[in-house]
């Protein structure tokens, strides 16, 4: 009862999708094959957090997945021969650029003026990054569309290393998205070409973004 679920456009039959709900729904919707997940707390974003982190558990017959939050709608072919591609390249995670920033202090500014995490979380999590040496203009991710080969054992490592800061600091994962690929040496590559202006998922020539229902 937060998003309205949308149908892709461009449809790949190389493909499977899975909708991840806490409300009974029989069968598939449309082509989203509705998988029933318990809640594991009562904050609803943070269970929907714990499902984007999990997907060693959730989809342990896969070798990689895509998350899309459900904002974002499919218009385009491009993203399923991109996904192709990272599989075969053996790529671990592949995300979307911020369209604004390149540095989560400063978004850490964002979200407390946006109302959208406590002013408390938000300095703590950013004063725990200085004390971790995190530097300014370190990079910043969308996470609304990520890639992973979430089969391989450093990946299992980084999600279970990015639900462990999301659980104890902020729900907002984009804060520890980037922090948690520095502390894992891990590099995460733009799933959108920059042979155009198509840089992220809301200026973009193969999605729509629809926004949250509430």
């Amino acid at each position: 009862d937060y998003d309205q679920i949308n149908q892709p456009i461009a449809i790949d039959d190389r493909f499977d999708y899975i909708l991840f709900t806490d409300k009974k729904i029989d069968g598939f919707l449309g082509v989203w094959d509705v998988r029933l997940v318990d809640r594991v707390s009562d904050d609803l974003t943070k269970c929907a957090r714990w499902i984007k982190t999990h997907p060693e558990l959730l989809l342990n017959d896969y070798v990689c997945s895509l998350w899309i939050d459900a904002s974002i709608q499919i218009t385009d072919s491009y993203i399923y021969d991109k996904v192709v591609e990272l599989h075969q390249r053996s790529v671990n995670v592949s995300s979307v650029i911020h369209p604004e920033r390149d540095c989560v202090y400063d978004e850490i500014c964002t979200v407390i003026e946006y109302g959208v995490e406590s002013e408390r979380n938000a300095l703590n999590w950013g004063s725990f990054l200085r004390r971790e040496g995190y530097v300014r203009h370190n990079g910043l991710h969308e996470t609304g569309l990520l890639y992973r080969r979430h089969s391989d054992g450093n990946i299992k490592l980084f999600d279970s290393f990015w639900w462990e800061c999301i659980n104890l600091n902020s729900n907002r994962d984009q804060l520890s998205f980037d922090y948690c690929l520095w502390k894992c040496n891990i590099i995460c590559e733009n799933i959108i070409s920059f042979k155009t202006n198509d840089v992220n998922t809301i200026i973009s020539n193969y999605f729509i973004f629809r926004g949250k229902r509430k």
